[in-house]
């Protein structure tokens, strides 16, 4: 038993071992990892979505009232707050954004709002808009 003590003594003191750091344990087993892009769409199957909130006859019917009004603004630069889907996965999936910003121009011929900051919503996706002075 003391033989094999001082073996491990005689190892210690002429071949110093040091930790490993953390990327050369990684690239050490790295040829193995055998599912290349799990960890990814794993991330990807964690996201939460928003469902498309679908509109009663009455909101869409005061959302149309509120987009013509914004149209017959002499004022371009009204900035309004406009609460809009961003379709993500699908038609369905997607997250509900708020956003306020000036008004650049009201497209009827594509149905959308473009925005100062380049954004454009479609009419479809827009939930509500409320007017900031």
């Amino acid at each position: 038993m003391s033989s094999l003590l001082n073996n491990q003594q005689y190892y210690q003191k002429y071949f110093p071992v040091f930790p490993m750091s953390l990327d050369h344990r990684a690239a050490q087993f790295a040829p193995f990892a055998a599912l290349n892009g799990f960890a990814e769409a794993i991330a990807t199957k964690g996201i939460q979505y928003d469902l498309r909130p679908f509109l009663a006859e009455d909101q869409l019917f005061e959302l149309d009232f509120k987009i013509n009004e914004l149209s017959q603004l002499d004022d371009k630069s009204q900035t309004i707050k406009i609460n809009y889907f961003e379709e993500e996965d699908g038609k369905y999936k997607g997250k509900i954004n708020e956003l306020c910003e000036k008004i650049s121009k009201i497209d009827f011929k594509r149905k959308r709002v473009l925005l100062a900051n380049q954004t454009s919503i479609p009419f479809k996706n827009i939930i509500d808009i409320d007017f900031y002075k």
